[in-house]
């Protein structure tokens, strides 16, 4: 897509693009510092993690505001654990 787009900004020959496309030519966009989490973050782990007994990962979604919450289990026991913990 982002050669695409510089094909068609830059008016690329045919012979632009097959070069560029061999080369892997793109120009990237300096993607944003990644935000420090919040104390609201900090703290839903640490709440999270006494209820599961598990890691816990609360994150934003790069570019995005949107937060993701990821619980690891080691197996179905430990699954079947926490959920008997949320009664």
């Amino acid at each position: 897509r982002e050669l695409a787009e510089r094909v068609v900004s830059e008016d690329l020959s045919v012979r632009q693009v097959e070069a560029a496309a061999r080369a892997g030519e793109t120009r990237r966009r300096p993607s944003p510092p990644p935000r420090e989490p919040s104390a609201l973050m900090d703290r839903a782990v640490d709440r999270l993690y006494g209820v599961f007994e598990a890691p816990v990962v609360v994150r934003r979604r790069a570019g995005s505001d949107e937060i993701v919450i990821e619980l690891r289990f080691a197996d179905e026991d430990a699954l079947r654990r926490g959920l008997d913990r949320l009664g």
